[in-house]
């Protein structure tokens, strides 16, 4: 078919005398990727928001409008949103049933109805809930570990100035289109060391800083903060990335490479 997404992107691609090898260097995407794309076999390829990204990419370089080829993408491969719950029909005749009770056994029932939701919400987010602490009134309530102390000399006494450290949400998609050896540690913890293969997707999330050793960078492709998935080195280059809140939005766009290990 040649009226198909693939099959659009293939007439425009060579409407512009251009090969995949050639679209393969311009983009820094996998020849099969490209392949799979110019026969619409989009199963074949990393899901959530890289095939989108493909199309967009694609799109642009032979000349096609990227919104309206995205727009197409998601109308024709998308699932549609689930619908809304529906209300519970039994819950008027619940709550006239605790109505009914005598006061004390009300009470309870009342205080079991209002806190089992909020339990289960706390329990449908994601990662887990850090305990809360109880800080002593006057105690010192910085957030630690700080990333620098100053002693600033004020009338012959010494004082500490911790600078606030800065926190965004940092959010890292990364899908695997070859063999390779990644270690990702989040806010100081290791979360993943091992050997990714091909079509395997992680996610990682955190506040202050996301890093990675990647062990052949071309092939994995990277998605900061739901910017455009990209390579961040060539074929089996090792790389390290660092992402805080300081260098998120020049990595997301690209003014910012990682550096080699």
């Amino acid at each position: 078919m040649t009226d198909d997404i693939g099959g659009c992107l293939r007439r425009a691609r060579k409407e512009r005398a251009l090969s995949l090898s050639d679209l393969a260097a311009r983009t820094k995407l996998a020849i099969h990727v490209l392949q799979a794309i110019d026969r619409n076999q989009f199963d074949r390829l990393p899901g959530g928001i890289f095939r989108k990204a493909y199309v967009r990419m694609l799109a642009s370089e032979v000349g096609l409008d990227p919104e309206q080829m995205a727009a197409r993408y998601c109308a024709e491969f998308e699932p549609s949103p689930a619908p809304p719950p529906v209300e519970d029909s039994n819950a008027a005749v619940q709550a006239k049933w605790i109505e009914q009770l005598t006061p004390p056994r009300r009470s309870i029932l009342m205080l079991i109805a209002v806190a089992a939701p909020a339990a289960a919400w706390f329990a449908l987010q994601p990662g887990p809930l850090a305990p809360a602490v109880m800080t002593p009134v006057g105690a010192d309530q910085s957030v630690a570990p700080a990333p620098a102390i100053t002693l600033v000399h004020t009338s012959g006494t010494d004082r500490e100035v911790v600078p606030p450290r800065r926190t965004m949400p940092i959010r890292i998609e990364i899908a695997a289109i070859g063999p390779s050896w990644i270690t990702a540690d989040a806010d100081g913890d290791r979360v993943t060391y091992r050997l990714i293969e091909p079509g395997e997707r992680l996610t990682l999330e955190a506040n202050a800083l996301i890093s990675l050793r990647l062990g052949d960078a071309a092939a994995v492709l990277i998605s900061i903060n739901d910017g455009a998935p990209r390579s961040f080195g060539g074929h089996g280059e090792v790389i390290d990335l660092a992402v805080t809140p300081d260098n998120v939005d020049s990595l997301r766009s690209g003014a910012e490479t990682a550096s080699g290990g």
